[in-house]
């Protein structure tokens, strides 16, 4: 929806000059609009991309009408609705939730924040008391950073405009390159790659007048077990669904050809009753069954069918650039093909794109939280556990399930395990942290998803390669309600047998054969061809190329001489995984680009 920086002024004031530059470059994250707003205290510089009331009626930096607050806010909020009916005042002059938002503020101060559902990073400005609040949505969907020092404290919606305000001071946080590399972590918590710039946490308020206070306002794991029939389930689907295409512009969907997007793609028809364009992105040369159930779903449900090919050039081309706009080192190609497919919405004139996120995390739906599941199914009993695993996955397969439950974030999806403790020449290796749901291990596995692994890496992503093309991506399956619902369900209504997501899955039922075919084909351990362009061509002498610089060697991170031996060995065999390669070599032009 929008970028902004909000800037209070403790001592001396950014000149108006540096605050520009500082706000240009977000510009990308909202191309509809842009406005200021200036007085001794706070400066704030916001660019709109205008989804809901396409008029000023939704302009920001917003005065609430008591003019106690002013608010800065970037994402959706789906609830409008019911947020009205709680109020005293019942006539609006938008249709934006900009307003309602506002309005919520001045009739309930903070405490709005537990009628809000929606993705969200709030700046709310109180000028009696002269104290800023930063409100992150509950599971970090929209970003929201931070910089302070004796002259400034200064939110941002990206880093780089933190960057550019201390310039030439961009220091590497080793905490969080340890976290990255040791445990696979990125976006978790408040730490970012740069020392002092932090990141407001995801379902946290964070208050500055003289100091910085921080209080959590929700935790999805301490809510009942809940329980909920396949008809519910698809009634709150509908109804979220809807909820998620509200909005003055074109929508579209990417479609993987899985259970969550393909879902999405039904229930988008069944609201939108009228044709709208799909995404897919392949790779040259390289077939898979995701592209075949594609075209079928696109036919079957007669929708538009749009499609980006990656190739090892456009790889080699963009590396920087896609670093540049996550922010981050990467982990994967795929990210190229998710950013060829924005640039081909963003040509079609779409504003919104809906994804399938966050399904997984919600469900259990990897391959390696099997094994938790079953660890709960047979009360611990691990001789049972193996017997079962037996009948449907090799040893090799079974030994890493195991493997990753010790160290969940060093393994792929299929618990393949990635990480090298001999990579580095400090080995800082951090071993199993302590249970964070006690008395069920498929919680456990999944909360680490949803709060440290997976979750937060997916969404810094998106939010990324999206805004950079001034478009919004919303992720139904997050909705609050939902989400809850999915989490909290007992661990026999996520998997039945060896089936994951099997609830979901049997919503399609009623779709007939065609559907069910093809959401209960067969799963492939690889869907990219990336362990293979590692291996050889002009992406495999990209990687040899970062590896043997001069650079890579003084960054001081690396044991030089172990990786090359490595990657030598890597391109002769057959490698079980290439993410550790793209973590370093990624990590290497992340660190090129914004530390030295």
């Amino acid at each position: 929806m929008c970028g902004f920086v909000f800037i209070i002024n403790k001592h001396k004031k950014i000149s108006l000059n540096k605050m520009n530059l500082m706000s240009n470059l977000i510009k990308h994250r909202g191309p509809n609009d842009y406005s200021t707003y200036h007085d001794k205290n706070i400066s704030v510089f916001f660019h709109r991309l205008s989804l809901r009331d396409l008029s000023y009626g939704g302009r920001q930096p917003y005065l609430t009408p008591s003019k106690k607050y002013l608010l800065c806010f970037n994402g959706e909020i789906y609830n409008c609705d019911e947020i009205k009916k709680k109020l005293k005042k019942k006539i609006f002059s938008s249709t934006s939730d900009t307003e309602i938002l506002a309005q919520a503020f001045d009739e309930f101060g903070l405490k709005a924040i537990k009628i809000i559902k929606g993705m969200y990073s709030i700046v709310l400005y109180d000028f009696k008391k002269k104290t800023v609040y930063g409100i992150r949505d509950k599971f970090g969907i929209k970003p929201l950073y931070y910089f302070h020092d004796k002259n400034s404290f200064i939110f941002s919606s990206e880093i780089k405009p933190l960057l550019s305000y201390k310039k030439n001071n961009n220091r590497i946080n080793a905490e969080a390159v340890n976290d990255y590399f040791f445990k696979g972590y990125l976006g978790h918590n408040k730490n970012t790659f740069f020392k002092k710039i932090e990141s407001v946490k995801p379902a946290n308020i964070l208050t500055f007048s003289n100091k910085i206070d921080k209080k959590k306002y929700y935790d999805f794991n301490k809510l009942k077990k809940t329980n909920i029939t396949s008809n519910k389930l698809n009634k709150m689907i509908t109804k979220t669904v809807s909820t998620h295409l509200i909005t003055d512009r074109k929508v579209g969907l990417f479609l993987s050809g899985g259970v969550d997007s393909t879902a999405i793609a039904l229930y988008m028809k069944e609201n939108l009753k009228k044709k709208f364009d799909i995404f897919y992105y392949n790779f040259l040369g390289f077939n898979n069954l995701e592209m075949t159930n594609v075209k079928k779903i696109s036919k079957k449900l007669d929708l538009k069918f749009n499609k980006f090919t990656i190739t090892p050039e456009y790889v080699i081309d963009n590396f920087d650039k896609i670093i540049k706009k996550i922010e981050s080192p990467i982990t994967s190609i795929r990210l190229f093909g998710i950013d060829g497919l924005y640039n081909i919405a963003k040509k079609k004139n779409h504003s919104v794109i809906l994804e399938g996120h966050g399904s997984d995390e919600m469900l259990g739906g990897y391959d390696y939280n099997f094994l938790p599941f079953l660890l709960d199914y047979y009360m611990n009993d691990t001789q049972k556990v193996d017997k079962y695993l037996s009948k449907f996955f090799k040893k090799i397969e079974i030994e890493n399930f195991k493997k990753t439950i010790l160290n969940q974030g060093l393994s792929t999806t299929d618990g393949v395990p990635y990480f090298d403790k001999n990579f580095f020449i400090k080995k800082e290796y951090i071993k199993n942290e302590k249970k964070l749901i006690k008395g069920n291990n498929l919680k456990n596995s999944q909360y680490k998803d949803i709060t440290k692994i997976k979750l937060p890496r997916m969404l810094q992503y998106t939010d990324r390669l999206s805004m950079s093309h001034g478009i919004e991506t919303r992720v139904p399956f997050l909705d609050d309600d939902l989400a809850e619902v999915l989490f909290n369900l007992d661990n026999s209504r996520k998997y039945k047998g060896n089936e994951s997501k099997y609830l979901i899955k049997s919503l399609f039922k009623p779709q007939g054969q065609f559907f069910k075919k093809i959401i209960y084909s067969k799963k492939r351990t690889i869907t990219d061809p990336q362990r293979e362009w590692f291996r050889r061509g002009k992406l495999s002498d990209f990687i040899y190329d970062n590896l043997h610089s001069s650079g890579f060697k003084n960054m001081g991170f690396f044991d030089q001489n172990y990786i090359k031996k490595y990657f030598d060995n890597y391109k002769r065999t057959s490698p079980l995984s290439s993410f550790n390669l793209m973590q370093i070599v990624s990590f290497y032009r992340f660190y090129k680009i914004f530390i030295k």
